[in-house]
């Protein structure tokens, strides 16, 4: 869709699609549309909200990519695949790497959309496109496992479907908009796979302890130019609300043996994750750190180019005192698929 072809009944329906997952995100169960409308919910969809996803994507695979040691011909599996962001994503950083890719969602309009998208980003790419049954897709054959923005759509059943189903993978590449629930995906998958992203221990997260229920693990990601120079993504930030220079992402990924290289699967290396927190002003940067054998995570909290300090995760961090101020520019931001993206 060309981004100049929007009409204002589409930026009304763009604005209708972000109160329903902004309501969805606040608890409203009955608020999560079961369905796309239309093809041209969809695509609209993937000129302003897929964007931003796509944008995160392209942070995360220019980090995971160089971990991993791909197999020639890869099988994908587009989990949750919505218009294809994520498949397009990957064969933008991994060009001629996969052979083909099976496009899964619970929507039948999604998988047709994402099939279209991908024969035209993509076109030698083999496609398959089927409507979500987690329990069929556990027999399939496939080597890279793609999930994006799926998690909170997914009750108990379909989550534990999801967990058998990711084991069959060679690699897993799961990116949110920010969860804590990833943190678990990471704990329940160790048994089968190294870990490679947001951090390489072994251990238990530090930030699934009780006393640490307010913390999340996530990265915010670089946007392109076209962010700021383009009159559509401009027009949309004003329209919708949205905040261009505000996209954390949580992205894991995870590999067997032999699929990674060994440099970057280090049991007991500090973690790389980052969180940024406004509090009077300043902007607080929090790194983890992993140090064994203490299963807890540890924290270097700096305000920009000040002398950070360290603080723990398992207990109740020290008051932080720093010289100056940050140039505080983020704005808030939400969390889920769309209303974050």
């Amino acid at each position: 869709m060309m981004h100049e072809a929007l009409r204002e009944a589409d930026w009304q329906r763009l604005e209708e699609l972000r109160a329903q997952f902004l309501a969805a995100q606040e608890g409203d169960a009955s608020a999560q549309p079961s369905a796309w409308k239309n093809e041209r919910d969809l695509l609209l969809y993937d000129a302003v909200y897929g964007a931003r996803i796509g944008w995160k994507w392209d942070a995360f695979l220019r980090d995971a990519l160089p971990r991993l040691v791909l197999p020639a011909n890869a099988r994908l599996l587009d989990l949750g695949c919505g218009t294809g962001v994520a498949t397009r994503a990957f064969a933008r950083h991994a060009a001629g790497i996969a052979a083909s890719v099976q496009l899964v969602d619970h929507s039948l309009v999604a998988t047709q959309v994402a099939n279209s998208l991908v024969e035209r980003d993509v076109p030698g790419l083999a496609r398959t496109a089927t409507p979500c049954d987690l329990q069929s897709l556990v027999a399939q054959p496939f080597d890279v496992l793609l999930v994006s923005h799926v998690i909170d759509e997914w009750k108990d059943e379909a989550w534990h479907a999801a967990l058998r189903l990711a084991r069959q993978a060679s690699i897993v590449l799961w990116l949110e908009g920010g969860a804590r629930a990833m943190q678990r995906v990471r704990e329940d998958l160790l048994t089968d796979f190294e870990p490679l992203l947001p951090c390489t221990h072994n251990a238990s997260c530090g930030a699934l302890q009780e006393i640490n229920t307010h913390e999340w693990c996530h990265r915010f990601a670089q946007p392109p130019q076209e962010a700021f120079t383009t009159a559509h993504f401009s027009f949309a930030a004003k329209r919708l609300g949205l905040d261009l220079r505000s996209l954390p992402y949580c992205g894991l990924a995870m590999a067997k043996p032999g699929f990674h290289h060994a440099a970057h699967a280090r049991p007991g290396a500090s973690a790389r994750t980052r969180q940024k927190r406004e509090r009077q002003g300043d902007r607080l940067h929090l790194r983890c750190a992993w140090r064994a054998p203490r299963a807890d995570s540890g924290a270097l909290r700096q305000v920009d180019g000040a002398r950070p300090r360290r603080c723990t995760l398992g207990g109740r961090p020290p008051q932080a005192r720093f010289r100056g101020r940050a140039r505080s520019r983020q704005g808030s931001f939400d969390r889920s698929g769309v209303a974050g993206a």
